[in-house]
This record gives structure tokens, C-alpha cells and sequence, in this order.
């Protein structure tokens, strides 16, 4: 029978906190170092963020940011910025309100005004094309139901008039396959 029952001879004894069991504080789930007073999981919960309210206010509310991304700017988890929201008495937003935050510049796919560019070349501005090219196709010369409009130099932000053409839904695709060929012919 070896010595080891008796605290004082065990190698584990440091001043009489190795066997003893300690407890979280919150959830009271054992845990295994004597100089924590709660478990991982609880200890996240109950760090003590020091965030002023006017900090908050600003990233949340003006600069609109959710709050994970408050969180991974000052260095925190989701949810203690949002229990600093609670506690503050801001109003959390819902996950519709966050989508309807992210329209325009704030989108993250935003890429400046080529969005505003691109609907400039709408229907009303195709119908025209259609109708000075006597509503037939430009290569082919075939009267279809289908028209598209072709951009001659493929760069869709160019909606002049003379960079635009009408073609039938063949000729377009077939465009497309010899691309390089058509600037060529278009310039002449």
C-alpha cells in the first residue's frame, strides 16, 4: 500500500488544492486549475469588457457595423458586444435591418457607379437601337422576333449610340465566339 492517500506525501499536493475539486461559480461544472473561478466557456461570457457606451454608439449605430465586427476590431466575441448592446439599452437590430443597411456604398460587392451606368442601357434605349436598324439583324439582315443589342466594342459602360448594334440571337452568339474579328470589321 503506497503513501500517496496521505495529502502531504502526494507528488500532486501543492498546499492542499490538488485534491480538492473545484467548481464553476456560474455553472458549477468542475474544472481542473484552482486559480480560475469559472470554466472556458463561462470565463467568455463573463470577461469584463470595458467598451463605453459613445464607442459602442458610434460603430454600431452610426457607422452601422454588425457586431462581429465590432468584435473583431476591439479584439472580442459576437456575444459580449451584444450583451454591452443589452446593457446600454441599444437597440439590437435584426437580420432584416442589417440587409437593408447594405445597399449602395456600403454593399460589399460595391465597385463605385456601374451600377448606375449599367441601367442607363436600359429597354427604352434599346428599343431605340431596334428601331434605327429598321428592326433586322446587322450581319444576317433577317427580320426576327428576337433582337439583342450587341456593345461593337464589348465594353458594356460605352452606350453610345455608335458603339451599339442590333443583331438576331444567332449572329450575337457567334459574335461573342469571334470577338477579336468583329472590332476589326466594325472599324472599317
Amino acid at each position: 500500500m503506497s503513501n500517496y492517500n496521505i495529502e502531504k506525501n502526494n507528488p500532486n499536493y501543492v498546499d492542499g488544492r490538488s485534491l480538492k475539486t473545484y467548481f464553476c461559480k456560474k455553472c458549477h461544472k468542475k474544472i481542473s486549475n484552482y486559480q480560475h473561478k469559472y470554466c472556458p466557456i463561462c470565463q467568455v461570457f463573463n470577461q469584463e469588457i470595458k467598451i463605453s457606451k459613445k464607442i459602442l454608439i458610434k460603430l454600431y449605430v452610426l457607422k452601422t457595423w454588425s457586431s462581429v465586427k465590432i468584435g473583431e476590431y476591439l479584439g472580442y466575441s459576437k456575444k459580449p458586444i451584444l450583451r454591452l448592446l443589452k446593457k446600454y439599452n441599444i437597440h439590437i437590430r435584426t437580420r432584416s435591418e442589417n440587409q437593408s443597411l447594405k445597399v449602395g456604398k456600403k454593399h460589399p460587392l460595391w465597385k463605385g457607379n456601374i451600377l448606375r451606368e449599367y441601367f442607363r442601357f436600359n429597354d427604352n434605349l434599346k428599343e431605340k437601337i431596334r428601331n434605327r436598324d429598321n428592326r433586322e439583324c446587322q450581319m444576317c439582315f433577317n427580320k426576327v422576333k428576337n433582337l439583342d443589342v450587341h456593345h461593337i466594342d464589348f465594353n458594356r459602360k460605352n452606350i453610345s449610340l455608335k458603339n451599339l448594334v442590333t443583331l438576331c440571337e444567332q449572329c450575337h452568339y457567334e459574335l461573342h465566339r469571334i470577338r477579336n474579328d468583329w472590332k476589326v470589321e466594325c472599324q472599317k
